[in-house]
C-alpha cells in the first residue's frame, strides 16, 4: 500500500498542477489516509505531521497552502529517491499524505479540526525556536 501511494504521490514529479487540480484528488488521498490511520505508522511520525502541518500555516492564503505543500510533498518523494533514502521516501509519502488531505479539506471549506491545527502551530514554532537554540550554540563555537 505504501509503495503505492508514493507512485501516486510521484507521478505528479514533471508535473504542476493547481489548487482546483489537486483537490480533485481527494477522495485518492482520504483512501490512503484511512490506511495510514490504521497503520503503526501513524504514530510513529505523527510528531512529523504535525512540524509539517504547522509549517503549512506559514502561507495564509488556502489555494496557496495546497498548490506549495503539494509542490513540497513531490519533491521531498523525489529527493529522497535520489539519495536511496527508502525511510524517507516513506516518511514524506505518509506525512505529506496526512497534512494535503488537511490542506484539501480547508482549501474546499470543509471544517476542519482547530485543535490539531492550534496543537501544528504550536508544535512547528516550539520546534523552530528548538533548531534556533541549537544553531546559535553552533554558531558561538565557531568564533
Amino acid at each position: 500500500m505504501f509503495e503505492e501511494l508514493t507512485q501516486f504521490l510521484y507521478q505528479y514529479k514533471n508535473k504542476q498542477l493547481e489548487a482546483n487540480e489537486i483537490s480533485k484528488l481527494k477522495d485518492d488521498f482520504d483512501k490512503y489516509k484511512i490506511d495510514i490511520t490504521n497503520s503503526e505508522y501513524f504514530d510513529k511520525y505523527y510528531n512529523n505531521y504535525l512540524n509539517i502541518k504547522g509549517y503549512t500555516y506559514r502561507l495564509d492564503d488556502r489555494a496557496m497552502r495546497l498548490f506549495y505543500t503539494f509542490q513540497e510533498a513531490v519533491y521531498s518523494i523525489d529527493l529522497a529517491k535520489l539519495t536511496r533514502d527508502e525511510d524517507g521516501v516513506l516518511l514524506n509519502s505518509i506525512v505529506y499524505t496526512l497534512v494535503l488531505c488537511d490542506c484539501i479539506d480547508e482549501y474546499l471549506g470543509n471544517s476542519i479540526d482547530e485543535t490539531i491545527k492550534q496543537k501544528a502551530i504550536e508544535f512547528y514554532k516550539n520546534e523552530q525556536k528548538r533548531v534556533s537554540a541549537e544553531n546559535k550554540k553552533y554558531h558561538m563555537y565557531q568564533n
